[in-house]
């Protein structure tokens, strides 16, 4: 709980920081980030597999697993 936290203030910072970009530099940002995404398909995809695999042996409702399908 204590992380959820943490994470949500983390992000509240970042996005202050890049409300002050330009529209440019967030484009550019996004356009990477993209990139990386693509490039590491399989690796995402992957992880997300392991990460099911543990929901579902924690005995996560079927709805739930859905979503992160």
């Amino acid at each position: 709980r204590q992380e959820v936290h943490d994470a949500a203030r983390r992000a509240r910072g970042a996005a202050r920081g890049l409300a002050t970009l330009s529209t440019d530099t967030k484009n550019q940002a996004l356009r990477t980030a993209a990139d990386h995404i693509l490039m590491n398909t399989r690796a995402v995809l992957e992880a997300n597999e392991a990460d099911l695999d543990a929901a579902r042996a924690a005995g996560t409702p079927t709805a739930m697993l859905d979503r992160l399908a």
